[in-house]
């Protein structure tokens, strides 16, 4: 592809006259040994940032600020790719190479370097070369900081020190979002109020601003007004090729000025509450893929949190937690049996292929059940992905036992094959004794446990008590309802008349037996309009029974006063 000369990219982007530009090419043509760019930064026409803007420009390339090379610490693999005298006579500095394709990203001061480019292709073997154009100078500088510091070598471990921990996954850096404002004095009231308060944000100005802020990859988001949609849209494939992960979103407005919207995190927090509920009314076969879907979601988002996740590696998380149980669910069997893509047919994430591919989904959830699927083959070698390590305790403990109070007790000795960081987190959220530890003054969710047969009535209500602030535990046997009202010690309990394995009334008669739990409320619920059996639940000391069709109303009145009344004593 042709490009404009030097000469006339400068003179183009406005930052020589014609006139400089004369007098630069007579000059080189006297010395034939110095090279336009050099000449114009020594007679001072252009400084070495503005250069390497023109550079960028004419090569069609990304450009990164001397500023944004002050925060940059390259890692050892980077620097290990090129040897040390070619980077610095370069000078170029390797930031990344993709595992997969093998082409390397660099910084470059001259993009015009065939013979240095050509080089390097040969070293390294890679098949393309990923360039971003920056100063000369804050180069140098940044090689010759990064390179004395990755020299410095590493203390052997003394004998009589303890052994390091299991395997541990790295927990990648949060990103951060850029604020895309042309108003430049709006844009600097912004960033002052957010140095205040302690907010981090990239900000820019122009389209050329985002670019260079990409080009870091320090940012994965952008964000800007309606009025910059335009020009935006313009420049949304340049970004893209920049930073494949990229979102961006239209807002109000920045700051304490703008008309109030929808916050990200309720919205979000919103729409995967509603997903997961939908998803668990909807298994009326299966109780125990139910609860999974409930306690995965829940525990999984909650690790994500206390391992210091970025918010969408949350989100994504939790998505993908929702999508483990989609091919057990009974709804879903036949709905997508012929939605299947080649990519994903016969996997054990099949069904969740089949309905986020057709979507085009923001947020990287079938990378991330690929990676798992890996980890489920290979059970005992940890991976780098922080959400499939997650992902992967939570479904080993589930699995083992959904009804878990203590899922590092459900586990095992299959422990040691977890990645110790995320089995701490575990330990933190689910442990007894921690959580006693970290028990704030809040009052806990008083607990009701619901022994019912009917998927409809048992969703509702799931629902209407969750919103008024009660924990449920769902069973749909006597038997089950004894042995975890023995476990949890609910405030109360709601139970069918007619279960299977124990009856209702047999349910109250063994609770007011035994000393521990006689206090308990037990509200039943008949689906015959019979006195008999309303005598029947009072006499053994039902705290009352309730025919259906059941008024809901009624109900959350009645447990709300029983929890704070002691039970009635069955009748002599």
């Amino acid at each position: 592809m042709s490009r404009l000369p030097l000469g006339e990219t400068l003179l183009k982007l406005g930052l020589i006259t014609s006139s400089e530009l004369q007098s630069v090419l007579v000059r080189a043509a006297e010395d034939k040994q110095q090279k336009l760019g050099e000449i114009i930064v020594q007679l001072g026409l252009v400084d070495e940032e503005g250069l390497a803007k023109a550079l960028a420009f004419q090569f069609n390339l990304g450009f990164v600020a001397a500023e944004r090379l002050l925060g940059l610490e390259p890692t050892a693999a980077s620097l290990s790719i090129l040897p040390r005298s070619l980077m610095l006579d370069g000078p170029v500095l390797p930031t990344f190479k993709d595992p997969e394709s093998g082409a390397i990203s660099l910084l470059v001061a001259d993009p015009g370097n065939e013979p240095l480019l050509q080089e390097i292709q040969t070293r390294t073997n890679a098949p393309s070369l990923k360039l971003y154009v920056v100063p000369r100078t804050p180069l140098i500088e940044l090689l010759e900081r990064s390179l004395t510091n990755v020299s410095v070598p590493q203390e052997p471990v003394a004998p009589h020190e303890p052994p390091e921990p299991g395997p541990q996954v790295d927990i990648p850096e949060a990103r951060l979002a850029i604020v895309l404002d042309t108003n430049a004095q709006r844009l600097s009231s912004l960033k002052q109020a957010d140095l205040e308060e302690g907010t981090s944000a990239l900000y820019a100005t122009s389209t050329d601003q985002v670019s260079e802020h990409l080009a870091t990859g320090r940012a994965d988001r952008v964000l800007y007004r309606q009025e910059d949609r335009a020009r935006v849209e313009e420049h949304l494939e340049e970004w893209k090729a920049l930073e494949p992960g990229l979102h961006h979103c239209v807002v109000r407005g920045f700051g304490p000025g703008s008309h109030v919207g929808v916050d990200y995190a309720a919205a979000t927090d919103f729409l995967l509450s509603t997903m997961e509920f939908l998803m668990a009314a909807s298994e009326s076969e299966n109780l125990e893929v139910r609860i999974r879907i409930r306690r995965t979601t829940a525990i999984a988002k909650r690790m994500a949190q206390e391992l210091g996740l970025a918010r969408i590696e949350q989100d994504t998380i939790s998505l993908a937690a929702l999508m483990l149980e989609l091919q057990e669910m009974t709804l879903l069997k036949g709905l997508l049996a012929d939605s299947t893509t080649e990519r994903s047919a016969g996997g054990r994430f099949e069904a969740a292929h089949a309905l986020l591919s057709p979507l085009s989904c923001p947020y990287p959830v079938l990378e991330l059940l690929e990676v798992l699927e890996d980890r489920l083959l290979k059970n005992t070698e940890v991976s780098e992905h922080p959400g499939a390590e997650i992902l992967y305790t939570v479904r080993t403990a589930l699995r083992k036992n959904p009804n878990a109070s203590n899922l590092i007790d459900a586990i095992g000795a299959e422990l040691e094959h977890h990645a110790a960081n995320v089995v701490e987190a575990l330990r933190l959220i689910t442990d007894p004794v921690q959580l006693n530890a970290r028990r704030t003054s809040d009052a806990p969710l008083k607990t009701v446990l619901i022994a019912e047969r009917d998927p409809a009535l048992l969703t509702a209500l799931e629902l209407r008590l969750s919103q008024k602030g009660f924990a449920t535990v769902l069973v749909q046997d006597g038997e089950a309802a004894l042995t975890r009202t023995r476990e949890l010690r609910p405030e109360a309990v709601i139970a069918n008349f007619r279960m299977p394995r124990k009856d209702g009334l047999s349910l109250v008669l063994d609770l007011r037996n035994d000393p521990i739990l006689k206090n308990i409320p037990v509200v039943l619920i008949t689906n015959q309009s019979s006195a008999i059996d309303v005598t029947r639940g009072k006499e053994l000391g039902a705290y009352a029974v309730l025919e259906k069709p059941l008024n809901i109303k009624v109900l959350l009145e009645l447990l709300e006063t029983a929890i704070q009344t002691p039970a009635p004593q069955p009748e002599a």
